[in-house]
């Protein structure tokens, strides 16, 4: 039997593995949360972490191309940047695939002589990886630029506040030389 066959024949058990292993890198109260509730209303992280790692294992066992990979690991990753998660904890669900396909398949490995092949699709899970980190990169460079205008709203409110309606620039504002500028001493 091929690894794409075995892969096919566990897809199901080798996704129920691999969502419940990443429910258990969030807290021990989320993950109990996450389990629990199916309603995507009521638990939408669970939901979406169910259906997208369901939908990602599928693909991977048929091949498809990265663009599919990452519309379906953006709702992912991007849970866990706005969550704070570290880069590494971001993506470390990711390797957990590698670890749960060798957990179950490895009575069925010993010795069948699969090993270019699950070599193969184990660079595809790396591949993975790499991108989810990509898509980390994106949403945590999104997160910096909302902060940074919020940070420039509150300065551009406080400057009104201090001196009225001056119109003035909110990021001249946060200029330490600002009161040459704007004329404020």
């Amino acid at each position: 039997m091929s690894l794409h066959q075995l892969l096919l024949k566990q897809q199901a058990k080798i996704a129920k593995q691999w969502f419940g292993r990443t429910v258990e890198t969030y807290s021990p109260e989320a993950s109990l949360a996450f389990t629990r509730q199916k309603n995507p209303f009521d638990n939408p992280v669970g939901h979406t972490l169910a259906k997208e790692t369901a939908a990602i294992v599928a693909l991977l066992i048929e091949g498809s191309d990265p663009e599919e990979l990452r519309l379906h690991l953006l709702p992912i990753i991007r849970m866990r940047a706005v969550q704070e998660f570290t880069p590494a904890q971001a993506i470390s669900f990711v390797y957990l695939l590698k670890l749960i396909i060798r957990e179950e398949l490895a009575s069925e490995l010993d010795g069948a002589g699969l090993e270019q092949e699950l070599w193969h699709f184990e660079m595809r899970i790396d591949r993975m990886a790499l991108l989810a980190f990509d898509i980390y990169s994106d949403c945590q460079r999104i997160l910096c630029d909302v902060r940074l205008n919020e940070m420039k709203r509150n300065v551009a409110n406080l400057w009104k506040r201090a001196f009225g309606d001056v119109d003035v620039d909110p990021s001249e504002a946060l200029d330490p030389n600002c009161s040459e500028t704007c004329g404020v001493e």
